[in-house]
């Protein structure tokens, strides 16, 4: 019992630390997509979607909407270096699945949660919750993400 326990505690700190850097990465990742010119380009592709329908067919809900979705992966564009750093890796790609992810208002702002596994080779170390507040009325990411451990295996 006494090792299990080492190895829980070992997983925790672990865990800890991975969530740090990821944070630290994503604020980094964040402020720079919020400055880059390319926050022009995803504006106006959010709006072709808009005045094309998008929001109207029955894709959403079911698909994630492109704009948002390629902005993800770019405020995430230091998340791979953190994990060979660590060497961790995880369940699915960056930020997590788009079908298992849900809707949420936090402080009065929408969120997308996603949920990722953390490995090291086989063994599961930890769940994540990455937050991606946007905007609903024009297109942004007013906050950068938030990341918290749900559960350490």
């Amino acid at each position: 019992m006494k090792g299990n326990s080492i190895h829980v505690e070992s997983n925790v700190e672990t865990c800890k630390g991975f969530a740090r850097e990821l944070q630290t990465c994503l604020e980094k990742g964040w402020s720079e997509f919020v400055r880059s010119p390319n926050m022009y380009q995803y504006v106006q592709f959010a709006t072709f979607m808009r005045d094309a329908g998008f929001y109207e067919s029955k894709l959403q809900g079911i698909v994630p909407h492109p704009a948002y979705d390629l902005g993800a992966r770019e405020i995430g564009k230091y998340v791979t270096a953190a994990c060979r750093r660590w060497g961790l890796h995880f369940d699915t790609f960056f930020p997590g699945e788009f079908s298992k992810s849900w809707e949420a208002s936090v402080d009065g702002i929408e969120t997308r949660q996603f949920t990722l596994d953390v490995f090291d080779r086989t063994a599961r170390l930890c769940r994540l919750s990455i937050a991606f507040p946007h905007l609903h009325n024009g297109y942004g990411f007013p906050q950068p993400p938030i990341v918290r451990i749900d559960r350490v295996f």
